[in-house]
C-alpha cells in the first residue's frame, strides 16, 4: 500500500496543491520559498501523534480574506453556521492505493468502506478547523479608549 496522491489546501505557500507520488521513489525539489518545507511540515503536524497545532501564520495568505469575511459576518450577527462556512480550514487529503490481496489493512481498515470488492483506493481527509461552539471565543474583540487631557 502506498500514498498515490496528496492534496493540500490553505497551508502556508500551499494554497491549493496536488502532488502525485511514484510507487518507488519521489524526490521533491524546488527553489527557495516554493513550499518544500511546508509539504513536510504539514505531514509532521498531522501525524506527530499529538493534536495538531497551527497558528494564523500557517494559513495561506489568501485565507486571510476568509477570516475577515467571517469577522464581518460575526459583527453583523449572522448565524454560527454562516460564520463557520467563511472560516478557512487547513486540509490534507491522502489518496492511498492498496493491493486487494492484503488480509490485514491495519489503521487503513477504518477508511475502507467501499462495498465494491474491486476497489483498491482509499481517501483520507484531515482538516484543521474551529471546534463547534467556539465562534464567540474565536472572535474576541477588545476596544480600548484612552482619554488624553
Amino acid at each position: 500500500m502506498f500514498i498515490n496522491e496528496v492534496q493540500i489546501k490553505n497551508f502556508r505557500l500551499l494554497k491549493d496543491v496536488s502532488l502525485t507520488f511514484d510507487k518507488e521513489t519521489t524526490v521533491i525539489v524546488g527553489r527557495n520559498n516554493s513550499g518544500k518545507t511546508s509539504l513536510t511540515e504539514i505531514f509532521r503536524r498531522f501525524f506527530s501523534g499529538k493534536s495538531p497545532s497551527f497558528q494564523l501564520e500557517d494559513f495561506s495568505l489568501d485565507s486571510l480574506q476568509g477570516f475577515k469575511s467571517a469577522l464581518q459576518a460575526k459583527l453583523a450577527e449572522k448565524s454560527e453556521s454562516d460564520i463557520r462556512a467563511l472560516i478557512p480550514t487547513i486540509d490534507l487529503t491522502l489518496l492511498i492505493d492498496y493491493s486487494s490481496d492484503i488480509t490485514d489493512f491495519g489503521l487503513l481498515n477504518e477508511f475502507i468502506i467501499d462495498l465494491d470488492e474491486n476497489s483498491i483506493k482509499a481517501k483520507i481527509r484531515l482538516s484543521y478547523q474551529l471546534i463547534d461552539g467556539k465562534i464567540d471565543a474565536f472572535f474576541v474583540v477588545r476596544i480600548m479608549f484612552s482619554i488624553c487631557i
